[in-house]
């Protein structure tokens, strides 16, 4: 049995290796598994990322308008631009609101449950 252990850690690179990865997309997909949707900012200016659902939260990460990002579920919090909808980005753990996200972003992403 002691042998089996360190055979099977030996081969685990091996088998990642043997496993390409088609395309840049496909590896953010895969790393981003917890999103439940794939959404781009409607702007052609950087936005800010937040620790919360409001601008008063801490600054995380610019949003670049070429970026493509995971959102995972979305949260009432600060009004902006006539929206109060914050969109929880898990892969960068922050927050973006609505206002900036393509048209349709939110559509079918659960609201967040806390507690």
């Amino acid at each position: 049995m002691k042998f089996l252990t360190p055979l099977t850690l030996l081969s685990l690179p091996l088998l990642a290796l043997s496993t390409p990865i088609a395309s840049p997309e496909a590896a953010l997909e895969a790393l981003e598994g917890r999103a439940d949707k794939w959404c781009t900012t409607n702007t052609s200016i950087d936005v800010n990322c937040r620790a919360g659902a409001g601008s008063g939260y801490d600054f995380k990460r610019k949003i670049k308008p070429t970026d493509r990002f995971g959102v995972k579920c979305k949260a009432n919090g600060e009004t902006v631009g006539g929206t109060k909808v914050w969109d929880y980005i898990p892969g960068w753990n922050c927050w973006v609101t609505a206002y900036y996200t393509n048209s349709g972003c939110e559509s079918g992403v659960p609201w967040c449950v806390t507690g």
